[in-house]
């Protein structure tokens, strides 16, 4: 099945907008385009059941984004979080991590 098949399959109108710019993922993987935001911080909540990511993806973007920071002086800029047994929703635990992530730099500003 062609990508494009596949992504509709998937329900991309719940995914950001990269996924709407025709030709762009043929030409980007997802981790290149996210790439682009470093070395800004940037934390990546998952759920390991969600249908729309697939948990090698989320493993192989994961790697790549860490090389991508750490190239670039700033490892500890990327954090990507799998959460087991929950898929498309942010969930307490989630939305707890990004209040403290968010205190953590607003404190330190």
């Amino acid at each position: 099945m062609p990508q494009a098949a596949q992504a509709g399959a998937r329900g991309l109108d719940q995914q950001v907008e990269y996924f709407f710019v025709p030709g762009l993922r043929r030409e980007f993987s997802a981790a290149e385009i996210v790439a682009l935001m470093a070395p800004r911080r940037h934390l990546s909540l998952v759920g390991r059941d969600d249908p729309l990511t697939r948990v090698a993806g989320v493993a192989s973007s994961d790697r790549a984004l860490q090389g991508a920071y750490a190239a670039l002086g700033r490892p500890d800029a990327w954090r990507q979080h799998v959460f087991a047994d929950t898929g498309h929703q942010e969930t307490a635990a989630m939305g707890a991590l990004v209040l403290a992530a968010l205190s953590a730099v607003l404190l330190c500003a």
